[in-house]
């Protein structure tokens, strides 16, 4: 039991597996040797498929774009069988720029994921900058309208009139921009929502009386950042001091993955990331994470100190048990704190940020930790 819950290991001393809600590890190692493995068995994500789009123009109106699991484009007919290879490099070329605009999107969204995770300490806010009154956007049905598909009798005619092609393709189209117009209507007021929640949360924190009225109402306030990766936070306050305990997730959650387009055979193509790079990247996350929730802090609350302590969860390379390492602790003072630019947060390195501060860490450039000795207050 642990800060991010319960967990239960199984197997034998050298070879075991975790379960626990952040998915399924294998831990491996020669105990007493110091050399040990761990990784992850679930929940990673990458490439997924299901994000099918419909071409609607012209004689190629109905032909669906996919990927397979490898990445490879897919071209299929409406009844979803795969397009003859003659059709298909006829479909390739006509369609082409929709066809690569369509593989840049899928591209983008896998890499997203990591660049949302490295990305995070650009949402910290100004301690000094209050958030302002939020305007909720005209409320959107809560479900996208039906796609458009063509009747039977529709389909029928199609086959030998011109002009029930023409309506089958306006129509196509007409339901592709409602439903696209319905995505940024529906994101824009979940985003609304989202920013006066917290707008709302961070009030009723700056509003709270006493030490344990602050720490429920903050503790909302946390609980409510969208973390890229599962991330718990616990918290205490001692006079003007704020305590934060974070279970940071584990190496094994950054993605290992990076997308590319790919030219031969067309497509996404999944690459895999350096055990070095994956490392840096996780360096950068969890030093990112720390930096967040200290502005968040510093935000909602009148302390002047924050005392933060990063853990996450590794394999014992003697036992090959799970335990809890602290990668560093920090102490930042409010005075140091204000003096980070925060209109320039796109050139702050939330690693050397808090690398300013009186900090335990034990990292190399490579990115490998040492478990430390956390400040106690």
């Amino acid at each position: 039991m642990s800060l991010g819950g319960i967990s239960v290991t199984t197997g034998i001393k050298g070879a075991s597996l975790t379960f626990s809600k952040r998915g399924v590890h294998a831990n491996l190692g020669l105990p007493g040797s110091g050399l040990h493995y761990r990784t992850r068995l679930s929940g990673l994500p990458g490439l997924s498929t299901g994000q099918r789009r419909s071409l609607t123009q012209g004689g190629n109106a109905g032909v669906q774009l996919d990927l397979d699991p490898s990445g490879r484009l897919l071209l299929l007919d409406e009844s979803g069988d795969a397009l003859s290879e003659s059709r298909a490099r006829k479909v390739r070329k006509e369609q082409r720029p929709v066809i690569d605009a369509w593989l840049e999107a899928r591209r983008d969204a896998v890499n997203a994921d990591r660049e949302r995770a490295l990305a995070l300490h650009l949402d910290t806010p100004d301690p000094d900058v209050l958030l302002g009154p939020v305007d909720l956007p005209a409320p959107v049905p809560p479900s996208p309208p039906a796609p458009y598909a063509p009747s039977t009798w529709e389909s029928l005619m199609a086959g030998s009139v011109a002009w029930m092609r023409d309506r089958i393709d306006f129509k196509r189209r007409a339901s592709d921009e409602a439903i696209a117009r319905w995505e940024v209507a529906r994101g824009k007021q979940v985003e609304a929502e989202r920013l006066m929640a917290r707008a709302e949360a961070v009030a009723a924190a700056r509003a709270a009386v006493g030490p344990e009225a602050l720490a429920d109402k903050l503790g909302g306030l946390l609980a409510g950042i969208p973390w890229p990766r599962e991330t718990e936070v616990a918290l205490a306050i001692r006079g003007g001091t704020v305590l934060l305990d974070v279970d940071l997730p584990e190496i094994e959650d950054m993605p290992r993955q990076e997308a590319r387009l790919s030219k031969r055979p067309v497509g996404v193509k999944l690459e895999d990331r350096s055990d070095r790079a994956t490392r840096q990247d996780y360096m950068r996350h969890v030093h990112a994470v720390g930096f967040r929730l200290i502005g968040e802090v510093f935000l909602a609350t009148p302390a002047e100190v924050v005392v933060l302590s990063a853990a996450t969860q590794r394999a014992d390379p003697a036992t090959g048990a799970v335990m809890e390492l602290y990668l560093y602790s920090v102490r930042v003072t409010r005075a140091g704190w204000t003096a980070i630019d925060f209109g320039r947060l796109e050139d702050v390195d939330p690693i050397a940020a808090l690398g300013q501060f009186e900090l335990r860490r034990k990292m190399s450039k490579t990115g490998i930790f040492k478990g430390i000795e956390p400040f106690e207050s």
